[in-house]
């Protein structure tokens, strides 16, 4: 008995010491299959005690570290503070904004480079109740960025300017909105995010502190600095790390391509199809016509000859 004690410690221990190795920039999996998981249960209020309590082991970013916490590298799930379970999302890393008062806001970023058109629609699947979206209205998206995955949401040309997304509620006022975005990769044209919005006063959200973030309480001795790799994950850290070639670190080998490209072709990707622009014609004001000066210069004749004989027939009287 003592012995299986035992061994579930040291199993235990070995996964925690693995994670901290990578918050430590240690050995590092960019796979998100080797991630741990948890599930983070929010209270009421939601605070970092929830947080801490899930296993996560956030820390503050640098230059910000009064105010915003980051965490990467898992699957997480969500429970509600009235106990509905979240679909898991694997995060990437994900963004704390922190308050006196408590949780501001939660913001998370999926994989690099990220998802497929098939990853995505699976993904996105599983969250489509909670957003009262149909697959059908998913299929007609996912159509869109299959077309043109650089410029579907252009405000101007593209078809899908809001992007896939929706957002409910919960039973304290706090917001959770879900959805697909562009990752600006050819091969893997999005990635999901999933956002949390914590009800505060707008007094609550301009109360900030100088201070940096602490440890809530029983977790004091958890350390909150920085790793040597806390930011976000660059394409060609992950390519590294997967042991493929970087080329002379110019960043030419990321560039994005067109699904089917092969080594050998054009790298440059086809213009983007833009539906063209109306052409506007200028409707030009006609000129007024010139009035032609003719008449009056034959009425100018006309009376200086009536003035004349009149002149002669005076001076013919005057004579008489």
């Amino acid at each position: 008995m003592k012995n299986l004690l035992l061994m579930i410690f040291i199993g235990l221990s070995s996964q925690v010491f693995a994670f901290q190795e990578t918050l430590e920039g240690g050995e590092i999996s960019y796979n998100p299959e080797d991630w741990p998981k948890y599930t983070l249960k929010l209270s009421p209020d939601g605070t970092l005690q929830d947080i801490f309590e899930a296993g996560l082991r956030p820390y503050r970013i640098p230059g910000e570290e009064h105010s915003s916490l980051m965490f990467k590298h898992c699957h997480l799930k969500v429970e509600t503070p009235n106990g509905k379970l979240l679909p898991s999302i694997e995060i990437a890393y994900a963004e704390v904004d922190v308050k006196t008062a408590g949780l501001a806001r939660l913001a998370t970023k999926s994989q690099i480079p990220g998802l497929t058109i098939e990853q995505a629609k699976k993904r996105m699947m599983k969250w489509l109740p909670l957003i009262s979206k149909t697959e059908e209205e998913l299929d007609a998206f996912l159509i869109i960025v299959s077309e043109n995955f650089l410029n579907y949401d252009d405000r101007d040309f593209g078809k899908a300017p809001e992007g896939f997304s929706g957002t409910f509620y919960g039973s304290h006022g706090e917001s959770y909105s879900i959805g697909l975005s562009k990752s600006w990769n050819a091969n893997y044209p999005l990635q999901i995010r999933l956002f949390i919005n914590w009800k505060l006063t707008l007094k609550e959200r301009l109360d900030l502190t100088l201070d940096p973030i602490k440890p809530p309480a029983g977790y004091e001795n958890v350390s909150m600095e920085a790793p040597e790799h806390w930011g976000p994950d660059s394409a060609a850290t992950i390519a590294k790390w997967r042991g493929e070639d970087i080329g002379d670190g110019t960043g030419t080998e990321f560039k994005m391509r067109p699904p089917g490209w092969e080594p050998g072709q054009e790298e440059t990707l086809p213009p983007p199809k833009r539906e063209p622009k109306p052409k506007i014609v200028e409707k030009k004001t006609p000129e007024p016509e010139k009035k032609s000066s003719l008449p009056w210069i034959i009425a100018g004749v006309l009376l200086l000859g009536i003035l004349l004989l009149f002149l002669k027939t005076f001076k013919g009287k005057s004579k008489s």
